[in-house]
């Protein structure tokens, strides 16, 4: 049933807002999941074969790949920041290049007081000139 409007806004319906699903269920159960996934992962990677075939486990993957998944994420992560940080220095434009100067032709607004004293300011963003930048950089 749709929400109807009233003076203070959008009233609902409760009887038909405890039928939903909440989503508190949904994590709830993938946290159960994936304990009982961690478990079953610990049981194939540390029991012995003689156990898990008296157990009725015959079928179940290489050893090998109880160490070379985890380790291959573990890389995986590290490429990714790798592979972020080089994307973000390869389209960072060079200090010689012409887009890192700015002139009197610029975005800047001259109505905005450019100094920084204060620490807990956050100045909006624009150009600055360069003698600001130096300025700022090097006192």
């Amino acid at each position: 049933m749709p929400a109807e409007m009233n003076a203070l806004g959008p009233t609902f319906d409760a009887a038909a807002d405890a039928k939903k699903p909440k989503y508190e269920i949904y994590g709830f159960v993938i946290y159960i999941v994936s304990y009982l996934l961690f478990v079953l992962y610990l049981g194939w990677a540390y029991i012995p074969d003689g156990v898990l075939h008296s157990i009725g486990v015959t079928y179940y993957p290489s050893r090998y790949w109880a160490i070379a998944l985890p380790a291959w994420g573990a890389m995986l992560v590290v490429f990714i920041y790798l592979v972020f940080y080089a994307h973000n220095f390869l389209n960072t434009p060079p200090l010689y290049s012409y887009t890192t100067i700015t002139d009197q032709y610029a975005s800047i607004n001259p109505n905005v007081s450019h100094d920084y004293l204060d620490p807990d300011a956050i100045p909006e963003i624009q150009d600055i000139s360069i003698s600001q930048a130096n300025a700022y950089l090097h006192q």
